[in-house]
């Protein structure tokens, strides 16, 4: 279990990056659309990675997605200034559910492979 968080930590933080440099390298700037779409694209794999092929898919899931809003938060002190919680709060809404979401294709990705190898 602890694998599968770090792997879908590790994938999330990754495919941020990635997708953030590239809007950065064509000068897409930061508007809503941007983050949405950054959003969207790093807590759905993130709650995808941390379900797959594991006991408590939704406790991976759930403790993966609040490490990712934490290090996001960090950094975003660290870089633009100040604390706020109702922004973090949100974020640990909408991250969560975004992860559950990725969670939930895993899963049932996962029951429809199992039940046809238990129908075979």
């Amino acid at each position: 279990m602890i694998v599968r968080i770090l792997q879908g930590l590790g994938t999330g933080i990754v495919v941020g990056l990635f997708f953030g440099l590239l809007l950065g390298f064509f000068n897409l700037g930061v508007g809503f659309i941007t983050i949405g779409f950054l959003i969207l694209i790093t807590y759905l794999p993130t709650g995808y990675v941390a379900a797959r092929k594991n006991e408590h898919p939704f406790l991976s899931t759930g403790i993966a997605s609040f490490l990712l809003v934490l290090i996001n938060q960090i950094f975003s002190m660290v870089f633009y200034g100040g604390f706020h919680p109702g922004v973090f709060v949100l974020g640990l809404v909408v991250g969560l559910i975004l992860s559950l979401v990725g969670a939930a294709i895993a899963y049932a990705s996962g029951r429809s492979n199992t039940a046809k190898a238990s129908w075979e």
